[in-house]
């Protein structure tokens, strides 16, 4: 699971051991780990809860001062199923075993995107985009086996960082600027769902794009016909 960087190290240091998250459909499993940096964190219990049930102590237990600094980043998308999740941290190292892949698919990868309030299908270049506001946000690649997220050259890093094995920059420009690849079928959902959503706000805090303006086409001027010449007499 992706936390801020604020939380990270009471995370590393087992101080947090809990968070809540406001997901359409819950995005983690249990049992199920999750990189964070160099570590990783498991998935201990899995509990649906109301919007109400929220307490102060399950605020400060999550790292949060209270209950309304908590909600500040909870939603993730635009469901409003609320989860309850218990989790340990795995110190790098801990874990041996390589972890497995995630099976997750191309029907997966546009599912979470037109999960996006306002997100439509499109297509470019002969791909698979997906827009808000006739921005894109996101797309597939040709061989559906990687997708792209646009994020920041900032949150790209995080996600590198977090995730090297899921996240690469694209080649070129496009990359240098935030343009992010995704193995598909590397990357956890949840983690995958909160790249999704930083790319969804991204083009819509952008606001609505507006459609290219036509150039008016300026006719050449014609030629001046020149007054045909009288034969001289003999």
């Amino acid at each position: 699971m992706m936390f801020t960087k604020r939380l990270r190290e009471g995370v590393r240091r087992g101080r947090i051991t809990s968070t809540i998250r406001i997901w359409k459909n819950a995005r983690v499993k249990l049992g199920n780990r999750y990189p964070m940096e160099d570590g990783h964190v498991v998935v201990d219990s899995i509990k649906p809860i109301a919007l109400d049930d929220i307490t102060f102590e399950m605020a400060r237990e999550s790292g949060f001062a209270n209950v309304e600094d908590l909600l500040k980043t909870a939603k993730h998308g635009s469901g409003d199923n609320v989860y309850f999740i218990r989790f340990h941290y795995l110190r790098p190292g801990a874990w041996e075993t390589a972890p497995a892949r995630t099976g997750m698919r191309e029907k997966d990868f546009r599912r979470l995107a037109l999960g996006m309030e306002g997100a439509v299908e499109a297509a470019h270049m002969g791909h698979p985009d997906f827009r808000v506001n006739n921005r894109i946000f996101a797309t597939l690649h040709d061989d559906r086996a990687f997708g792209m997220v646009m994020l920041t050259p900032g949150q790209q890093a995080e996600f590198i960082r977090a995730d090297p094995e899921s996240f690469q920059p694209e080649n070129g420009a496009w990359g240098r600027a935030g343009c992010t690849r995704v193995t598909v079928a590397d990357v956890q959902e949840e983690t995958l769902g909160e790249a999704m959503t930083l790319a969804w706000q991204n083009a819509v805090n952008k606001g609505p794009s507006k459609p290219a303006r036509k150039r008016a086409v300026t006719a050449a001027p014609r030629a001046k016909k020149r007054p045909a010449r009288r034969a001289k007499p003999r």
